[in-house]
């Protein structure tokens, strides 16, 4: 969970800086980390841990935490952003810097603040 506030914290100072793709990506990593925090805490077996997609982690938390559940779409928007924010053969031309906009920056980071 600490980890997942620490990305938190460098996606504010990205979004100050102008680097909209990297905050969409470190919104995304922190609800990961988060969601993956409460699944160890849950004693969850190492292969629920074993993805990188929010959504399946949401899945595996609301088994426990059924409310967790709501924040379904939350999830799916930030799982657009794990490629595409970093790789440019994610993107249908050019490079992730250029598709990235404050708008979407400001989404993604309220959206991952669920650490």
């Amino acid at each position: 969970m600490l980890q997942a506030r620490f990305d938190l914290k460098a996606a504010d100072w990205n979004l100050e800086g102008g680097f909209f793709n990297t905050v969409c990506f470190l919104a995304q990593q922190s609800a990961e980390k988060a969601l993956k925090s409460a699944l160890y805490y849950s004693g969850a077996s190492r292969t629920k841990l074993m993805t990188h997609s929010t959504v399946q982690l949401l899945a595996e938390t609301g088994a426990f935490i059924p409310s967790a559940k709501s924040l379904m779409d939350d999830a799916r928007e930030l799982d657009l952003h794990y490629v595409p924010s970093r790789y440019p053969n994610g993107l249908p031309g050019g490079y992730p810097h250029s598709f990235y906009g404050e708008k979407a920056a400001r989404t993604a980071l309220a959206l991952g603040c669920v650490a």
